[in-house]
């Protein structure tokens, strides 16, 4: 099922990337953002590195064009239907 809506989840750890790949499933566009190009590169290569989301779940999202991750938060600026930030402090 594909919705249209976009949204845009900033931070992409324990909480964050559970998050996307939930929007995903739901047939949203996700971009999720993280300032670390390491985690960022690895999350576009299918490579999870958080326990609660599985390599298979995020290759999915990513070959269904459904999630793409990104350090640069202007891509912000396209339209979006909601955004979500978490921050680990």
């Amino acid at each position: 099922m594909r919705t249209g809506h976009k949204v845009a989840v900033v931070g992409q750890g324990y909480v964050g990337l559970p998050l996307a790949m939930a929007a995903t499933s739901a047939g949203w566009h996700v971009t999720g953002i993280d300032v670390s190009s390491r985690i960022v590169d690895g999350l576009n290569a299918g490579k999870s590195h958080v326990e609660d989301v599985s390599d298979s779940e995020l290759k999915s999202a990513i070959d269904r064009n459904l999630y793409l991750a990104t350090t640069k938060g202007k891509l912000l600026q396209t339209r979006i239907s909601a955004s979500f930030v978490f921050q680990h402090l």
